[in-house]
């Protein structure tokens, strides 16, 4: 199936041998595709620096006179079928966080020790102490993971009620992705909107197909 498409399969072939008296290392530079029209090749690595190239991957050591003969396949596929051709290594989905907090609650009536207090309970320093002002600031939102520290130490230890408020916008949503390195993460996602747009109008032709046709029906 996949031997015969070229669009979706490209042939290798690896065939050593090892004609002298020594220990000849077979690497992935052995490997040669069938046809010579292909751009697609074993993975060369080049130091990130310097730009020099860097040692080919050792598949195996022969002996004196050992010999390895392989026919290599090289095919695409989907993440659906094995994880091996996903080009995502991690992805996080998750609600932007929101953080507000009560000036008047929290610069004015915490001491400014207790204010460096609240603001060393963030795990995360979504919060940051204004030295010139003696004031709390949020830094960053985003980083909250709404551990609640901030709200037990103002509301709870300290009884300053709807002072800190910790939530979730239900509109934004934050995605972090990770390549494997095979594709740059600004295109995984411009493909994967592409197949979900795809799937959409592929969707709605056939539904559209199908009231047509029960229309149709329901006429005669």
């Amino acid at each position: 199936m996949y031997a015969n498409c070229e669009k979706c399969s490209v042939m290798f072939d690896l065939n050593v041998h090892n004609t002298t008296d020594g220990i000849y290392e077979v690497t992935s530079a052995d490997i040669f595709p069938k046809r010579n029209d292909t751009s697609t090749v074993p993975v060369k690595f080049v130091d990130n620096k310097t730009g020099e190239p860097q040692d080919p991957i050792t598949i195996m050591k022969l002996g004196k006179f050992q010999q390895l003969n392989f026919r290599l396949l090289a095919r695409k596929g989907t993440g659906r079928q094995h994880a091996k051709w996903s080009p995502v290594a991690t992805c996080i989905m998750f609600k932007e966080p929101v953080v507000r907090i009560d000036d008047e609650a929290i610069n004015k009536t915490l001491t400014p020790a207790q204010r460096k207090e609240f603001v060393g309970k963030c795990p995360r320093k979504v919060f940051s102490y204004n030295q010139l002002k003696q004031q709390v600031e949020i830094e960053d939102s985003h980083k909250c993971n709404l551990c609640i520290e901030c709200y037990r130490y103002a509301v709870e230890e300290n009884g300053l009620e709807k002072s800190v408020h910790l939530g979730e916008d239900d509109h934004k949503f934050n995605f972090k992705i990770e390549g494997t390195g095979a594709l740059p993460p600004v295109d995984i996602m411009k493909r994967a909107f592409g197949i979900l747009k795809n799937k959409i109008d592929c969707f709605n032709k056939d539904l559209m197909d199908n009231i047509s046709q029960n229309i149709g029906n329901m006429r005669y």
